[in-house]
């Protein structure tokens, strides 16, 4: 999931295929409200367009025991909009934030798929494979770690 705080906070989030499943803005949102509308989608990877990256994304890494994800050099606005092109944002902290997802997922991309395929053939939960490889876990462990109900 990507974040955009500042005093209008944006989140953007993702499934592992890259489906947007949520993407809101609001001023002034408390963290407990971001934190209990996160909590739902489980946050695997917490992402931010900026470097170095925003307490809050740092914050929530945190919470949610999450990788975080930030660009090497602040994304540029050109990037922003070229990785947010095809979804309807409605200011420009839902796009930072959708991009800022984007851009993580894509870092992780292979490793993903590669996590994703092994869980099919295993029959475990490709999902939950994929959380524990985000969170450090060797590929092995992770798929082996619970089957598929």
């Amino acid at each position: 999931m990507g974040i955009d705080s500042g005093t209008t906070t944006a989140y953007a989030v993702l499934d592992y295929d890259g489906q947007l499943l949520a993407l809101k803005s609001a001023k002034n949102m408390k963290k407990s409200k971001l934190v209990a509308e996160l909590a739902p989608y489980s946050p695997s990877l917490i992402a931010c367009d900026t470097n170095p990256p925003v307490r809050l994304a740092s914050w929530l890494k945190t919470c949610f025991s999450a990788r975080l994800y930030y660009p090497k050099e602040s994304l540029l606005l050109e990037e922003k909009h070229k990785l947010a092109k095809k979804a309807k944002t409605k200011n420009s902290h839902e796009r930072d934030a959708l991009a800022a997802a984007k851009k993580a997922l894509h870092s992780v991309e292979n490793k993903l798929r590669q996590t994703m395929a092994r869980a099919a053939r295993a029959g475990a939960s490709q999902a939950r494979a994929a959380s524990l490889v985000l969170a450090g876990q060797k590929m092995t462990d992770a798929v082996a770690a619970e089957p598929n109900v």
